[in-house]
């Protein structure tokens, strides 16, 4: 079984995909941050207009990054559980343009390889989608309390969430099986867990 999550930042998707992984014995592959040498650059821009010196690298390090994931999870045979997966950096790319952080070269450029990437890989089984107000997700990264993320506004969790609709219905195009999971502080990790076992079963 092949199973990535989908979600905004602090949304849960580690947390629940190691849960996930440790009751069912899947391989979990975690979304490379703190090895990603593009990333705290990335993070100092967030808010300011104009381009981010660092949104181009920054992308094709992730693109290349979780394609090597993939790959591996297929040829491994055993399945794999992903907390984040590639399908949503379209909508990451596309904000970046839409708001003038990325040039339109290198919008073309980053769209032409997602798009060879996900014409040549297998998809997951399952897409687990976990759905959290931005609010809520803000809020949960700041808990965290990782240097790079504390200075990312609220309006770039509005913005970004406002593209999960049309994920959903790319991934039903794809003939992925999409789990729309609400969670919010009334959820229960536990029951949501339970839920992702029963369906993938």
């Amino acid at each position: 079984m092949y199973i990535s999550f989908a979600g905004l930042i602090g949304s849960g998707k580690t947390t629940i995909a190691t849960i996930l992984s440790e009751q069912t014995s899947i391989p979990l592959y975690k979304e490379v941050v703190s090895e990603n040498r593009y990333l705290p650059d990335f993070y100092k821009y967030i808010g300011i207009d104009g381009i981010n010196p660092y949104a181009f690298q920054l992308e094709v390090y992730i693109l290349l990054n979780r394609w090597k994931q993939q790959l591996e999870i297929i040829r491994s045979g055993h399945g794999g559980i992903q907390d984040r997966s590639i399908y949503e950096d379209i909508y990451f790319i596309t904000h970046l343009y839409i708001n003038n952080n990325l040039s339109e070269k290198d919008y073309i450029t980053c769209k032409e390889l997602y798009e060879m990437i996900i014409k040549e890989t297998p998809k997951p089984d399952m897409i687990v989608f976990l759905d959290v107000p931005p609010k809520i997700a803000y809020q949960r990264a700041k808990r965290r309390g990782r240097d790079m993320e504390k200075e990312i506004p609220l309006e770039y969790f509005v913005s970004l969430s406002k593209y999960y609709d049309a994920f959903i219905e790319l991934m039903k195009t794809f003939g992925c099986s999409v789990l729309h999971v609400p969670y919010d502080e009334k959820n229960k990790i536990e029951d949501i867990v339970f839920n992702i076992k029963k369906i993938s079963n």
